[in-house]
């Protein structure tokens, strides 16, 4: 592969008060990953933890959770597993082999820790020198959708709401000999039901089926499943609903700068986001929301905690700077999630700024906040890692029987030399545009691996007319949020993008997901391709270079 000095996987959360620094990564075979193992707790919560293995796995990590009792919850409609299908392209663009249909049952034994989600990589600092890098005004606030806008986009995806969960895959429960399902939302209080009415979501998917009931039942949780599969939703809810019954049995009171609950994120993007979904599901229900992340203006930000606060998304960075700086005090927090968990618990330094936090002597005892990892791609070692968070005798594990691609996505692959890569590129933008209906342009996102080529590459784009945005790593936040929310409503229908936007960020209408350059790893192409199909089918096309991608 051509490796660019300045290429991009992650959106390292770093303090205001510090600079930040360009990240070079070489890349390590994954076979020779390991995950980021936690040291043990200061604090003594008097409960039995699971053993760390030191990042050397030498028994099977669910063995525990097989012992207690293991549950496989089929479909709640009992249709037949979707089959993954894709085509392989010539140079020319023909299709040089027929059309591929691969059942599933052709992986039946393959098990969702056979995959390393995400290998280990050698960081070197360049430089710290941030004079030239783009900030944020000062008094920056990032700006929020109003919540009918955000129920209106849900909406315009009601009717394949009513489709998508048909074909959820059957998931197996560790942990567990029994368990009762949450097979409609009228379990749930009603103020939320009606939130959840609205946002047009016609019944719960398999996740949060077997999720919602466990976590509400205070068990800590591993989730691993598809991209698109409902995630979110299946963590905010138990929370939500939690949060309401402990305030009216007396048991919680919301205090300014108190969280109730807790969710970190690797992205702000993504913990933007989640702030807005959440933000449309707690209304009337007396719980309330906020977002702390790095390049959102001090001031405004700490304003926000004071105006409520039970739930905070955050990002590492962030959450470091404010909890030393004890603007935000965690003594009666009771939920802690790790949203995009694999991505958290295998960077040290994400993991060096949220260990530092909960194991301080001011932060929650264990013994009084549940702790939930959710992921679609999880390997042994990452298993092993949450593991050590979570109580040995109160916890479950939910995999998906399949760790594959968002079947709803058709992959297809095309041959294309290095040379030749922007022309086709060009071809293949100009033909779906003019195929399209003139009232909206399909929507489509193309992945690179460098920040260099994520600016050049759309600046390319833009100059032979073709109406394109970016984001990556080296764009102040503000620029960011204005990239993501053109592309959201249609202003810049084509995004030039690094890996930074291929996590948990959900566009329910984007049409395709070219890959200009093949990323580094496969747990980075199941995230990228889940981009589309998360409510309908959707494209994937993957550049091939013979050259580079041997």
């Amino acid at each position: 592969m051509d490796h660019y000095k300045d290429s991009e996987l992650y959106d390292l959360g770093m303090n205001d008060s510090e600079d930040e620094t360009t990240v070079a990564e070489e890349e390590v075979p994954v076979s020779t990953s390991k995950a980021y193992i936690p040291p043990s707790f200061q604090q003594d919560d008097n409960r039995t933890r699971f053993k760390s293995y030191n990042g050397f796995n030498t028994v099977d990590p669910l063995e525990v959770f097989r012992n207690r009792g293991c549950v496989t919850i089929e479909n709640v409609k009992g249709k037949p597993l979707q089959t993954a299908t894709g085509r392989v392209y010539s140079a020319a663009g023909h299709v040089s082999s027929k059309t591929l249909n691969f059942s599933d049952q052709t992986t039946s034994n393959t098990s969702f820790l056979q995959w390393s989600a995400i290998p280990s990589f050698r960081k070197s600092f360049m430089s710290t020198d941030t004079e030239n890098k783009p900030r944020p005004p000062k008094c920056y606030v990032p700006p929020v959708r109003d919540i009918d806008k955000i129920y209106e986009d849900d909406s315009k995806s009601a009717e394949d709401y009513s489709k998508v969960g048909d074909y959820d895959e059957p998931l197996d429960v560790y942990g567990v000999k029994t368990m009762t399902t949450m097979d409609c939302w009228t379990s749930l209080p009603p103020v939320l039901a009606d939130n959840i009415a609205l946002a047009k979501y016609p019944s719960p998917r398999q996740i949060p089926r077997v999720a919602v009931p466990l976590i509400i039942e205070g068990m800590d949780v591993v989730a691993c499943t598809e991209t698109g599969s409902g995630k979110t939703l299946a963590f905010l809810l138990p929370i939500i609903v939690k949060c309401m019954n402990d305030k009216k049995a007396g048991a919680f009171f919301s205090q300014e700068l108190t969280p109730y609950a807790m969710v970190i994120c690797p992205t702000r993007e993504l913990a933007h986001q989640l702030f807005e979904q959440a933000s449309k599901l707690i209304q009337n229900t007396g719980v309330t929301a906020a977002k702390m992340y790095d390049e959102y203006a001090f001031f405004p930000n700490t304003h926000e905690l004071v105006r409520g606060c039970d739930i905070i998304f955050c990002t590492p960075g962030r959450l470091h700077h404010f909890f030393k700086e004890q603007y935000v005090n965690f003594r009666f927090l009771r939920f802690l999630v790790f949203d995009e968990a694999d991505l958290l618990l295998g960077e040290k330094e994400f993991m060096y700024d949220i260990d530092d936090v909960i194991k301080d002597s001011n932060f929650a005892l264990k013994t009084h906040y549940q702790i939930i990892f959710f992921s679609a791609t999880f390997s042994s070692q990452l298993l092993d890692a949450s593991t050590s968070y979570m109580r040995t005798h109160s916890s479950a594990i939910i995999c998906s029987k399949k760790c594959a691609t968002n079947k709803l996505c058709l992959q297809q692959f095309q041959r294309v030399e290095k040379d030749a890569k922007f022309t086709t590129l060009v071809e293949i933008l100009n033909n779906r545009f003019a195929e399209a209906d003139a009232s909206r342009h399909p929507r489509t996102i193309i992945f690179v691996n460098s920040r260099v080529l994520c600016h050049e590459l759309t600046q390319k784009l833009l100059e032979i007319g073709l109406p394109a945005t970016r984001i990556s790593g080296n764009y102040a936040q503000n620029e960011r949020i204005d990239s993501l929310y053109d592309f959201r409503n249609g202003v810049s229908p084509i995004l030039v993008t690094t890996d930074l936007f291929s996590r948990g960020l959900d566009i329910k209408d984007v049409d395709l997901v070219l890959n200009y350059e093949l990323p580094w790893h496969i747990g980075g192409y199941i995230y990228r391709v889940g981009r589309v199909g998360r409510v309908k089918l959707g494209e994937s096309l993957t550049f091939i270079d013979p050259t580079y991608d041997k």
